[in-house]
């Protein structure tokens, strides 16, 4: 049904946790159409896709946050062979999103550089405007 759900069913069969992701950049190059069916840009629903089945793991699923944030930080790096990502420790690429208790995201720091700020985007990608 979802890849919360899949996940759920993984690690219901006993499927060790850590070889389990969720891409955050599945979708990025997604195409969007208008009612008459011209494309008016790319990229729906990745980032914010997995955001909101990682949500699902925590609240429905009643998966611990440490856990239920793995499967789109520290088992995708590790997957890609990228030790440095995903992960908070010394030596690692310090990327961070900042939320608030019902997990709204209001900060995003990625290689330095802050993206998002009180929750306005403040450096915009290739296809926002």
């Amino acid at each position: 049904e979802s890849p919360a759900d899949a996940v759920e069913a993984a690690w219901d069969a006993g499927i060790e946790p850590s070889i389990m992701t969720m891409s955050s950049d599945g979708h990025g190059s997604v195409p969007r159409f208008n009612e008459k069916g011209e494309m008016v840009g790319l990229g729906v629903g990745g980032v914010d896709g997995n955001l909101k089945e990682t949500i699902r793991l925590i609240s429905d699923c009643k998966m611990p946050i440490e856990q239920a944030l793995l499967f789109t930080t520290k088992n995708v790096g590790d997957a890609l062979g990228l030790k440095d990502q995903g992960r908070v420790e010394v030596g690692a690429c310090a990327n961070a999103c900042l939320f608030t208790e019902d997990f709204t995201l209001t900060h995003v720091v990625a290689r330095g550089r802050v993206m998002m700020r009180d929750g306005e985007v403040v450096v915009k990608g290739t296809f926002e405007i």
